[in-house]
């Protein structure tokens, strides 16, 4: 079985939420994509931002190193949409730097205004602290700005609350909120 190695640093971080589409799915360390930034520029077909991973001297990234069985890139290549496109990267670990590939937006599909909507923060941050990321990171990861998200029947919100479900993390969803609510005196 060839396998694949996939450096997730979105919502894809949270085991649950990769596997609902990539069931071979194994987290084999937490590691960091050097010399880029993570922004949420990405026009979704929602119309919010989603996670990026931009070009930056001296940034850092910092993620899920996957691994899954190749045959299966077809049906996560079909989730992330035809505005990525899946990009090699080196992703430095414990264990040293490691080849792997991840989905970066394409140019003309980003908006610096955009923001992400609050299920979309809430499975990235369930992510990063189900995977061990470091906390400083964790912390700018919360202090993202977002929109609340007000259709609750959007099947992609559904899905995103599922897989925090699933995973046992539902209250991060209020945490993102209330953080908010507490930075913005609202």
């Amino acid at each position: 079985m060839a396998t694949l190695r996939y450096f997730a640093y979105g919502s894809n971080m949270l085991r649950e939420r990769l596997v609902a589409r990539v069931s071979t799915a194994q987290a084999v360390a937490v590691g960091v994509v050097r010399d880029y930034r993570l922004d949420f520029a990405k026009v979704s077909v929602d119309g919010s931002g989603k996670g990026d991973m931009v070009a930056s001297p001296g940034g850092e990234v910092w993620g899920v190193l996957y691994e899954f069985d190749a045959s299966q890139k077809a049906d996560l290549d079909k989730h992330e949409g035809s505005h990525y496109e899946a990009q090699e990267v080196v992703v430095s670990t414990i264990d040293g730097d490691q080849a792997a590939w991840a989905y970066l937006a394409q140019p003309q599909r980003r908006d610096p205004s955009k923001v992400p909507y609050d299920w979309y923060m809430a499975l990235i941050v369930a992510g990063a602290r189900q995977g061990g990321l470091p906390e400083p990171y964790i912390q700018a990861l919360e202090a993202t700005p977002f929109h609340v998200h007000g259709d609750e029947e959007w099947k992609e919100r559904k899905n995103a609350l599922a897989a925090l479900e699933a995973a046992g993390m539902t209250g991060v969803l209020d945490e993102v909120r209330q953080r908010a609510v507490l930075t913005t005196g609202g």
